[in-house]
């Protein structure tokens, strides 16, 4: 081959090696970007699960403790109801002797 041929072979097959390095390095640097983009999506993604736990324990628990408020007042107005209730029935069952008590009276009058 002449020199000058040969000489533009060299310079074509390095000037093609300088592009395929660019290349190459251009590969490279978005690979570095996609796992450096990849890393700080999952450190998001893990962030946003970690506050959507804390927000579910913070719901959770105030429902709990809405839940246990409800049932100590329902607890409550239940014991007052049943007090009531023996409250009456004890005054029905005074009403009563006391009228079983005044006819037995009357009748053991009546008989006199």
């Amino acid at each position: 081959m002449p020199k000058t041929l040969e000489t533009e072979v060299s310079d074509t097959e390095r000037i093609i090696d300088e592009y395929r390095q660019g290349i190459s390095q251009a590969i490279e640097k978005e690979r570095n970007k996609l796992r450096e983009f990849r890393e700080l999506a999952e450190q998001d993604s893990k962030r946003m699960i970690a506050r959507a736990y804390q927000e579910s324990d913070t719901i959770t628990t105030g429902a709990q403790q809405e839940a246990e408020q409800i049932v100590a007042e329902a607890n409550k107005e239940a014991g007052g109801i049943v007090t009531d209730a023996q409250q009456k029935a004890q005054q029905i069952i005074k009403s009563a002797e006391e009228r079983v008590k005044k006819e037995a009276r009357e009748k053991t009058q009546r008989e006199v």
